[in-house]
């Protein structure tokens, strides 16, 4: 018996009816427990625009907790969608969720995934300039941003 090739994120390259089906609304929490935390690296990477020097511990911390908030999202969902990804795949999945995460996304949602990827991308790169602009201007006021 011929079995079905994996594919890269785990799931088998064969479409099924049982593939097809859609994923019960009440499962999508862990979706909305990521956005808002996606949500607020936003803000903490915006406040910590507001003053580029010195050098703070936020450096780090905002991108190393992206990478787990997307690579942590990455795993749930695929579990959710009962395509679960291989082992192999995880650990990149961590050290370069900036890229395998959108690919993931795309890869699992097709057309609709680049419009997310690129809403929420859009979305997070505004809520930060935002937070940062206001941050400064309450902070520093008119005199803000110096230079």
């Amino acid at each position: 018996m011929i079995q079905p090739s994996k594919n890269v994120f785990g799931g088998d390259d064969r479409m099924s009816a049982a593939s097809l089906k859609p994923v019960a609304s009440s499962s999508h929490s862990h979706s909305l427990w990521f956005l808002l935390g996606f949500y607020l690296l936003a803000v903490a990477s915006g406040i910590r625009d507001i003053r580029y020097r010195p050098e703070s511990a936020l450096d780090l911390l905002v991108p190393f907790s992206m990478a787990l908030f997307l690579s942590l999202w990455a795993l749930a969902d695929s579990k959710k969608r009962g395509r679960p990804l291989l082992w192999s795949v995880r650990c990149w999945c961590f050290l370069f969720a900036v890229f395998v995460v959108p690919c993931y996304v795309i890869w699992t949602r097709g057309w609709r995934g680049l419009g997310l990827v690129a809403a929420n991308a859009f979305a997070w790169i505004i809520l930060s300039v935002v937070t940062m602009a206001i941050g400064g201007l309450l902070i520093f006021g008119p005199n803000w941003p110096p230079g």
